[in-house]
Formats: structure tokens, C-alpha cells, sequence
């Protein structure tokens, strides 16, 4: 749910023209709120979708934007193409130096021996992808995917129940607790 939330606020920032654009073409109104998720969840045939070109649009665009997030459904098929045993998932909540820790042994320190890896720049101050001093270290005013509760509580709360079986068959598939934890989060998650 927080990660569609995040995609389509920068869509919508970062975009907007080529965003909007692409509801034109196909004759549909661009949504220009987060509120347009409870769209998702309307028929193709809901007054923002009339018309025979626009309700398979409409009807794309709904599986498009929620399909995403079912990580479950993903993994299945990259487990099937790349064999199980190919396929790191990590969850990007943990510590940095654990994630890389645990992708370098993935894929073999041969290729990048953990005594080798720049750790200074991960922690270090010298990095700052993330800091920007207009936004007290941010790099711009968002505030985040948490920010979402506050915004749109609604259209999150439907989200997670909309994600809330797929998140159980992930941490099925996973045997891992983590995506568990996605829904009535603040932090993370779809």
C-alpha cells in the first residue's frame, strides 16, 4: 500500500506532465490525488472510466497499479525462471550493513570480498545522496511513505486489506515474519 502511495507521489512531483499525459491520451481524467486508489477498486464501468476505450484502459491501469505489490505473485515466477536458490529477498527495513552484508554473500564475496566494500560511504558523512540542508537532511519536503496515514488514511487502510492475503503468502513463501508487518504500518511495506 505505502509503496504505490510513494510511486504515485512521485509521479506526481517529479512527472506531472508526463503522468497526466498519459490519462489523456487515453481520454481519461488524471487522477490528482492519491484518492484516485479508491478508483482502483472501482468497476470499469465507474463514471471516470465511461466509455468502451477508456474502461480497458481503466481496467490496465487498476492491474497495473495494484499488481505491482503483489510480491508474492513476483517472486513465484522469478523463483520459477531463475531457480529459488538464485533469488535474494531482503527486507530493506533492516540495518544497511546487514542488507549488503547478506547480498554480498548471495552472490558470492569472490566478486566482492566484504573486506573490500566501501563501508565509510554507507555510513560516512561524505555520503549525501540523502541530505539536502533546504529540508532539514532531506533531500526534498516529502516526508515519506508514513506520511500516506496522514494524507489518505482511507485509501491506505483499503490498500493493506486489498495486500493483507498476498503479504501472507510472501512471508509463506519467504518463511520470514516481515511482510507480515506491512500492514498497519507506518513504515514500509506494499
Amino acid at each position: 500500500a505505502l509503496r504505490l502511495y510513494s510511486e504515485f507521489y512521485h509521479k506526481m512531483k517529479r512527472i506531472p506532465t508526463r503522468f497526466q499525459d498519459f490519462y489523456r491520451r487515453h481520454n481519461v481524467t488524471p487522477p490528482l490525488s492519491f484518492a484516485f486508489a479508491d478508483l482502483l477498486f472501482q468497476s470499469p464501468e465507474s463514471s471516470m472510466c465511461k466509455g468502451t476505450s477508456r474502461q480497458d484502459f481503466c481496467k490496465k491501469n487498476r492491474i497495473l497499479f495494484l499488481e505491482k505489490g503483489n510480491y508474492a505473485s513476483h517472486l513465484r515466477e522469478w523463483r520459477n525462471v531463475f531457480g529459488e536458490e538464485n533469488v535474494l529477498v531482503v527486507d530493506m527495513n533492516d540495518d544497511q550493513k546487514e542488507i549488503v552484508t547478506k547480498v554480498i554473500s548471495h552472490v558470492g564475496p569472490e566478486l566482492l570480498p566484504e573486506d573490500e566494500y566501501p563501508w565509510e560511504e554507507l555510513y560516512g558523512e561524505e555520503n549525501v545522496a540523502f541530505k539536502n540542508s533546504n529540508y532539514e537532511g532531506r533531500v526534498s519536503a516529502y516526508e515519506g511513505r508514513a506520511s500516506a496515514y496522514r494524507e489518505v488514511p482511507d485509501a491506505i487502510k483499503r490498500l493493506e486489506n486489498y495486500y493483507s492475503e498476498p503479504n501472507r503468502e510472501l512471508a509463506n513463501l519467504l518463511d520470514e515474519d516481515f511482510p507480515l508487518e506491512w500492514n498497519n504500518k507506518k513504515k514500509g511495506g506494499n
